[in-house]
């Protein structure tokens, strides 16, 4: 988990804390190993060769982020990490460079 410095003491994650250090105040959480079975991706038709299905984002985003977090996505494609947010009460930012692929992502939210 990478935080800046400036919110190594207020960085919120739904991760649980296994020890802090009594001298710097860092908390250390306990290790997760992140294996998620979930479907490749969910049959979106759109000229992306990539694309993850919703259940994978949507686990990923609940383990570390808690509920009201603003998740930015720079490469929004067919919206699938914006849908998730949508399901789990995140907020959500995206951006796409390509019309026809941003016009399929606003079609499915």
């Amino acid at each position: 988990m990478i935080v800046k410095k400036e919110h190594l003491h207020d960085f919120i994650t739904n991760k649980k804390i296994s020890k802090v250090n009594k001298d710097t105040k860092q908390k250390f959480y306990k290790n997760y190993t992140n294996l998620i079975e979930a479907k490749n991706n969910d049959g979106v038709k759109s000229k992306l060769k990539a694309s993850f299905s919703e259940h994978f984002v949507t686990n990923l985003i609940d383990i570390y982020f808690p509920e009201e977090s603003v998740i930015y996505d720079p490469f929004i494609g067919v919206g699938t990490t914006a849908r998730s947010c949508k399901k789990i009460n995140r907020y959500y930012i995206g951006s796409e460079l390509d019309t026809d692929i941003y016009n399929t992502a606003i079609s499915l939210l």
